[in-house]
């Protein structure tokens, strides 16, 4: 999402709760936008794409970061038959603050043959930030969703790490109405030791998360770990399959070392599953 004016780094009482609520439609043979509902600081952009790509919406946070208990919340609703992605503008900054913890809600669902991608960029944590994020995605029978996160630790650039604050950013992963797949990083105590732990985080700096769900998931195993034999710099990665769901883990010392394997893996994979461009919206890579 995106940063376009510098908040203060402490909390403020002037709290935002944004929303962002977009729905796809399929007729006359293409995606089209069905439903937009948006609250400041959320705002939806939809570019124009090639022939060959799929319907965009490009989500944008006016407010220039996040603290202190502001609220953003999203529902992403892709019909039966739908294509698109929807992607963020820009990093999430959350601001430090000793005041109560931001929350972030984001919705995914999918209908029956939809193909559904939610691409963000990172979310770069400052000093005593709190943050409280919860992923769903509800994927009926027939549907493909691709969807993914990025968790920066402070600014690496800056000198300023993590080393106090909040975070719970969990995964609700739902196939015909049962969860299939739950997932939960906690930090909150004693941070400078989990991140000096050589099993914790020691010398992490950024973790992400790609998940993807189809009901013939485990036959793309393969080659998604073909697409991790040859990692970037100091980055390690993984991937599994658990009751339906293909996810692939990064973690690494250098964030842009990490972002540039989270976009290959995601571009790769994609233009293998669906015969979409191997590539990544401009936006990406500004």
């Amino acid at each position: 999402m995106c940063a376009v004016n510098k908040r203060p780094v402490t909390g403020s009482p002037m709290q935002i709760n944004g929303q962002g609520n977009i729905e796809f439609s399929y007729r006359d043979g293409r995606t089209n936008l069905f439903h937009l509902y948006q609250s400041d600081p959320i705002r939806v952009l939809f570019p124009n794409v090639s022939s060959e790509e799929i319907k965009q919406g490009i989500i944008v946070t006016t407010s220039g970061g996040l603290v202190g208990g502001d609220k953003i919340s999203l529902a992403l609703t892709f019909g039966e038959k739908t294509s698109a992605m929807i992607m963020a503008q820009a990093a999430e900054k959350v601001y430090g603050s000793s005041e109560a913890t931001c929350l972030m809600e984001i919705d995914l669902e999918a209908n029956t043959h939809a193909w559904a991608e939610y691409l963000p960029q990172e979310t770069i944590l400052y000093d005593n930030a709190r943050l409280n994020r919860t992923t769903r995605i509800r994927a009926a029978a027939g549907s493909q969703v691709l969807a993914g996160e990025i968790v920066v630790f402070g600014r690496k650039g800056s000198g300023e790490t993590f080393s106090s604050g909040y975070l719970r950013d969990s995964w609700e992963v739902w196939r015909d109405n049962k969860l299939v797949w739950i997932d939960t990083l906690l930090l909150e105590k004693n941070i400078p030791q989990v991140f000096n732990h050589p099993a914790c985080l020691k010398n992490i700096n950024g973790v992400a998360t790609i998940v993807f769900i189809s009901d013939n998931v485990g036959t793309y195993l393969d080659y998604a770990r073909n697409l991790i034999k040859d990692p970037e710099e100091n980055i390690r990665m993984s991937v599994s399959v658990t009751n339906g769901v293909l996810i692939a883990r990064f973690m690494g010392e250098d964030p842009l070392n990490l972002r540039n394997a989270f976009g290959n893996f995601w571009q790769n994979f994609r233009h293998h599953v669906a015969s979409l461009p191997n590539s990544l919206p401009r936006l990406w890579h500004i």
